[in-house]
């Protein structure tokens, strides 16, 4: 049986927004991105790399010595779960939920 935030999560649609209406739809620069980022995001952002990321972490890090505070960095690679994954059917799930496009091509490249 599904709690009530899962079911909430089946029926929950993401729409994007173009900035204007006529605009090509597959074009993912012309749409609103809400600032929906991260701001210490660093991967798909111009002027910004790993380099960049570490950087900020490092800096982070160095500051809370200095503070004298405590800290904890726990590193996370989820490449290897998608080794786990049948990719056909994974990109057939997604079309058949409607991902299509630019998007639905992001996820096919990167796997």
């Amino acid at each position: 049986m599904l709690k009530g935030y899962e079911k909430l999560m089946l029926n929950y649609v993401v729409i994007p927004i173009l900035k204007k209406p006529a605009l090509d739809p597959s074009d993912i620069s012309n749409y609103r991105l809400n600032n929906l980022q991260d701001p210490n995001q660093s991967g798909f952002k111009a002027a910004h790399s790993t380099e960049s990321a570490l950087l900020a972490v490092k800096e982070k890090l160095y500051a809370a010595r200095s503070a004298k505070l405590s800290s904890v960095l726990i590193l996370l690679d989820l490449s290897a779960a998608f080794d786990t994954v049948i990719h056909k059917t994974l990109l057939s799930t997604l079309r058949s939920l409607g991902i299509c496009g630019a998007a639905w091509e992001w996820f096919a490249s990167n796997l």
